[in-house]
């Protein structure tokens, strides 16, 4: 797991601890074999309700039954346990989130906002255009090398989670934009800089993820 989830689930499971306790389920003596066998389903559902009276966040709860889920399926593969106690039957209902969007108008006035005779406006335009055409993620824009462009096609080969590899297509719009800002914008920006990255800032160097959206914004 990145060091990210490492440090949550670590973090999750000391506020279990915690809650074990204060319940006495322990006797102070959390790390021995017979204190972790005492932990049942019924001290996870007591652990999740006195959870749930702090009303948390909904993403938390979830961090912490996959940080409780991990550990002991960790006891169960080590022989410390014969079953889990957090079983199937603890699952959290996904709720239904729909998503914010910009109408058809917005994304115009949008993508048509930057400069039209500026390196920094061919710039923009192109970014703009390149999201908005082809949903890729930020990290991967601002990732994003000459050399996986290819406008004859109409596409972007990029790597996005775990490292795969996949192609993003691109319309017609997207495609005159960022031919634009290759040809005229950004040899202004690189200046005698050698760089492969697509997108630059006001330095010659690869944009940054918070640069675009300070662009965005």
């Amino acid at each position: 797991l990145s060091p990210y989830t490492q440090r949550n689930y670590v973090q999750a499971l000391r506020d279990f601890l915690a809650y074990l306790q204060s319940q006495n389920v322990s006797s102070g003596q959390a790390t021995s074999t017979s204190s972790v066998q005492a932990i049942d389903r019924l001290t996870i559902r007591g652990y999740l309700s006195d959870l749930a009276a702090s009303k948390p966040a909904r993403a938390s709860v979830s961090l912490r039954l996959s940080a409780l889920r991990s550990f002991f399926k960790y006891l169960v593969r080590e022989g410390i346990l014969s079953a889990s106690p957090v079983g199937k039957g603890f699952q959290l209902k996904r709720g239904v989130r729909l998503p914010n969007f910009l109408s058809e108008s917005e994304i115009r006035r949008l993508v048509e906002s930057p400069a039209s005779d500026t390196p920094f406006g061919l710039r923009d335009r192109a970014l703009l255009e390149l999201l908005y055409a082809s949903g890729i993620r930020a990290s991967e824009v601002t990732g994003l090398d000459v050399g996986q462009v290819s406008l004859g096609m109409r596409q972007v080969r990029v790597w996005g989670k775990g490292n795969k590899e996949r192609i993003a297509l691109l319309g017609v719009p997207a495609c005159r934009a960022l031919a634009t800002y290759l040809e005229q914008g950004r040899p202004y920006l690189a200046g005698p800089r050698a760089t492969n990255a697509v997108f630059l800032n006001n330095k010659g160097g690869r944009l940054t993820v918070r640069g675009l959206e300070l662009i965005v914004k």
